[in-house]
């Protein structure tokens, strides 16, 4: 069935599509306007509002890099402005500028901190492309590189190091650093010689009790402290909070068991007194004893073993081992 459309019906319509295309072109010319305000940048009031940086691009060129406080950058390049993009909003206060060839390196050190925010970018066909971006903690570089004297067993350079103040230090100065790296001694050292061993053990001890002093006690000058006592060591982590210290005095005083037994008995005696119900330490101390001859002495520490042996379940510490049970009961039988 064909409709036949009479002449006032067929201009109503006409009058609709014309007003719908009307309203549609205004919302695009709309559209497009705010675009064109959006992007168009006044070079003159951003020079005068922002932190202008220089730097040579591709031999003779003059680059120009203006910074403002509200994170934006924008490069100035054959007298155009394009934005740069920057993910991380910089502290325009401290920048650091780099141009090699065609790349642009951009160095922002964070405010009250000693961390580095560093973004490279690259320009191509006249236009600046982000590359990457990286953040270097020179806080914690430096805390790594004093941490990596004491695995090379640099006692005598710990010794005499000068130790720098440094912003937030004390989230480097902790328990758990302390922890972490004690633990990675004693696994990383297992193929050394004794004596290379000790001067690890030695510069770990050394280095805490410095780091705890100068950064936590506020001690500047080292020379009237007992740095290489092991029981001020105790006290100096036992301040600072860090009282799981046990595996590491037990492994430091096997090295001395056998080589200077005298040294090794201190420390773990000292040990039992500080930790009555950690097992290994007793066990040690025992089993020396016993390899060197002097039954009567390891029976007395294994019977004290044996008679604590809730005490040490208690605290979830390893079984009594069955030949301590063996040693005692026949020994008794002689």
């Amino acid at each position: 069935m064909i409709v036949k459309l009479s002449a006032k019906v067929k201009f109503f319509l006409l009058c609709i599509f014309v007003l719908n295309f009307s309203i549609s072109f205004g919302d695009e010319q709309e559209k497009d306007q705010n675009i064109e305000e959006e992007t168009t940048i006044d070079l003159e009031e951003i020079r005068q509002i922002g932190k202008i940086k220089y730097c040579q691009y591709e031999g003779d060129k003059t680059l120009e890099l203006i910074f403002l406080k509200s994170g934006k950058a924008y490069l100035i390049l054959n007298d155009t402005v394009q934005e740069i993009p920057i993910s991380d909003e910089l502290n325009t206060e401290d920048l650091e500028i780099t141009c090699k060839e065609k790349e642009i390196i951009i160095i922002s050190k964070m405010p009250l901190t000693n961390i580095l925010q560093k973004h490279t970018f690259f320009i191509r066909n006249y236009k600046i492309e982000r590359m990457g971006s990286s953040i270097e903690d020179s806080t914690s570089n430096y805390f790594n590189y004093l941490f990596d004297l004491v695995r090379k067993g640099r006692k005598d350079l710990i010794l005499s190091e000068s130790l720098k103040v440094v912003n937030y230090s004390y989230q480097y100065i902790t328990a758990e650093e302390f922890e972490k790296l004690s633990n990675d001694l004693i696994d990383s050292s297992s193929n050394n010689n004794i004596d290379k061993k000790i001067k690890i053990y030695d510069a770990f001890g050394i280095l805490t009790s410095k780091l705890i002093l100068f950064y936590h006690s506020n001690v500047k000058e080292f020379d009237s402290y007992p740095l290489e006592d092991f029981k001020f060591w105790i006290s100096l982590w036992e301040e600072l909070g860090w009282t799981t210290y046990e595996k590491f005095l037990v492994e430091y005083s096997k090295l001395f068991l056998s080589k200077h037994s005298r040294k090794g008995i201190m420390i773990l005696e000292e040990l039992i007194n500080k930790k009555p119900n950690y097992l290994q330490s007793y066990i040690v101390l025992a089993d020396f004893y016993w390899n060197n001859k002097d039954k009567q002495e390891s029976l007395k520490i294994y019977k004290k073993i044996l008679s604590k042996e809730k005490d040490f379940v208690q605290n979830d510490l390893s079984l009594i081992p069955e030949y301590i049970k063996n040693r005692v009961s026949g020994l008794e039988d002689q």
